[in-house]
């Protein structure tokens, strides 16, 4: 089975037209997942709900390789919600909210229309044990994603048991459009993933995902909203109400641009280094971060991350040129003392 690229172009257009286990989400920090696809048989139901569409011209029992499913939620006063679509009473709250002039109402129908999230299943390298579960990603991660699969560079090879890691960087202190960083591990540093007993979940077929499911019906604790998943202007409200105490212990967890005392000067974020990539040839790229736990870097090559150790790095000097224009300087002029 080869992956549904035609569905998986309309996933694309959707996302930038803004509409196995248990569940997991992206956690305030660095995420590294390996992501999987999910073998499904088409039903006649599929074609109802939306899945497919008579344009791609598939048969009824034909099987395909999917990646992901997307779901429209509400994110209510008692919970999320997963929008019916049609006759939705939620959509039309939202609708009429956003339409008053005020600007209280606005402000909660901002909150309560739907905003789609991307299921797919995934690994979590940090947490193998759990096998694989079902994460939701927002569209702005779920897009770049998307991406590098449809990108003949790297393909669908990048999923799977013998793909690629992908590093989700998640910062709530951020801006919404700057909270996420995607970016795909370099090849050579990806292990391969044993696969033998982890059964992908059809997301098709999952009834938490279905419309009208409700955190309240059952749906796991994880996917209840975070502080950024609320108005970006009630935050502020809610660090008045004591959140200002954990904010130390946040940043004492995922320190930015701190290193060793005893590493040189040059070995901050954004500077350039070159090293060798094990075949005899030599790269250039971007610190990133420093992993204390790890004792290793995170290098930047073109979108590429690589984990080294500080002994396999090179720094490439980036200053700017002293200038070589001479400086002359005036003769003091004596005092005419005579003869």
């Amino acid at each position: 089975m080869g992956l549904n690229m035609k569905r998986l172009d309309r996933s694309k257009q959707a996302v930038n037209s803004g509409s196995g286990g248990g569940f997991m989400r992206l956690q305030n920090k660095r995420n590294i997942l390996r992501i999987f696809t999910f073998p499904h048989k088409v039903t006649k139901n599929d074609f109802t709900r939306g899945f497919y569409s008579k344009t791609d011209k598939i048969k009824l029992g034909e099987e395909f390789d999917e990646l992901e499913r997307a779901v429209p939620r509400h994110f209510t006063d008692e919970g999320i919600v997963n929008c019916v679509v049609t006759d939705c009473d939620h959509c039309k709250t939202a609708a009429k909210l956003l339409g008053s002039s005020n600007k209280n109402d606005q402000k909660l129908g901002k909150r309560l229309k739907a905003n789609t999230a991307f299921y797919v299943n995934v690994m979590d390298l940090e947490n193998k044990d759990a096998g694989l579960q079902i994460c939701a990603l927002p569209p702005i991660v779920f897009n770049e994603i998307l991406t590098y699969v449809l990108d003949p560079e790297y393909g669908e090879g990048i999923l799977g048991g013998e793909g690629r890691d992908f590093l989700i960087d998640r910062d709530t202190s951020k801006p919404p459009a700057k909270m996420y960083n995607v970016k795909l591990r370099d090849e050579k540093r990806c292990k391969p993933i044993d696969e033998e007993g982890l059964e992908p979940a059809d997301l098709f077929e999952v009834p938490a995902l279905e419309p009208g499911w409700s955190v309240v019906d059952g749906l796991d604790e994880s996917e209840k909203p975070d502080k950024d998943e609320e108005l970006e202007d009630e935050e502020p409200e809610e660090k008045d109400e004591g959140l200002e105490d954990e904010e130390p212990e946040e940043k004492d967890e995922e320190p930015e641009d701190v290193l060793p005392w005893e590493l040189p000067a040059w070995c901050k974020a954004g500077n350039t280094v070159s090293f060798d990539d094990g075949d005899g040839n030599t790269l250039k790229g971007k610190l990133v971060e420093f992993d204390a736990g790890k004792d290793e870097f995170d290098v930047d090559v073109d979108g590429d991350v690589w984990s080294l150790k500080f002994e396999e790095l090179k720094h490439v000097p980036t200053g700017k040129k002293k200038s070589t224009k001479k400086v002359v300087k005036k003769a003091k002029k004596t005092p005419n003392r005579g003869k």
